[in-house]
């Protein structure tokens, strides 16, 4: 009601309120997810993600995406990504206890090995600097680049595949020009989605996805 849009996820707080919304603003707080989204633990207010209740929706995004949720992801004239979001955040508000604490644990641990085993810049993105051939950073987070790094690691994480010796392996898909378009312009076309996921998945050796 007053003179101020809400941003997406600042509305949704307001909309759907529930055990499931209490959780996501809660991780969103994590040390590790943080750091790796380049917000100051010691001041965190001062981040425009924090302030816009960006850093939340990012949490809710992760959630909506692993376990091969993002197939459920179409694009349509009617319905986008942040569609998709709401449904999610209504479908997980309605779980139980013993299914929320799970998903906690989830998020925290996935979050902690990357940040403690691939580095706080693990989200960040390259493009092959012409001069040298060699790749040249152009932020130090990108939200494509979470959704397929970061989606493709939970995944293999809840597979038991070993990856400490993978980061090199990830960070070479910003060679692959596919790779790149798929995280870059209209990056939430439907199909840029499921490409950028299921590369990096397929890098770290999990099991294709079954439709």
């Amino acid at each position: 009601s007053g003179s101020v849009k809400l941003e997406s996820q600042e509305l949704r707080n307001a909309v759907f309120s529930g055990k499931f919304n209490n959780l996501i603003k809660e991780l969103s707080q994590n040390i590790h997810f943080r750091e790796l989204l380049q917000i100051n633990n010691d001041s965190p207010e001062s981040n425009n993600k924090v302030r816009k209740m960006e850093d939340v929706e990012i949490v809710l995004r992760f959630f909506a995406l692993i376990n091969d949720r993002y197939t459920r992801f179409k694009k349509t004239k009617e319905k986008g990504f942040s569609n998709f979001l709401n449904e999610s955040l209504e479908e997980f508000n309605d779980y139980d206890d013993l299914q929320i604490t799970s998903m906690r644990s989830t998020f925290e641990k996935t979050m902690h090995f990357i940040n403690t085993v691939f580095g706080n810049t693990m989200f960040s993105k390259y493009k092959i600097s012409e001069e040298t051939q060699e790749l040249k950073l152009q932020s130090k987070f990108n939200i494509a680049v979470y959704d397929s790094f970061a989606i493709a690691i939970h995944d293999a994480l809840s597979e038991e595949i070993h990856l400490n010796n993978k980061k090199e392996d990830l960070l070479a898909l910003f060679y692959n020009k596919e790779f790149y378009d798929s995280i870059s312009g209209s990056y939430l076309d439907t199909n840029k989605l499921r490409y950028r996921i299921e590369t990096a998945k397929n890098v770290l050796g999990c099991q294709e996805t079954l439709l």
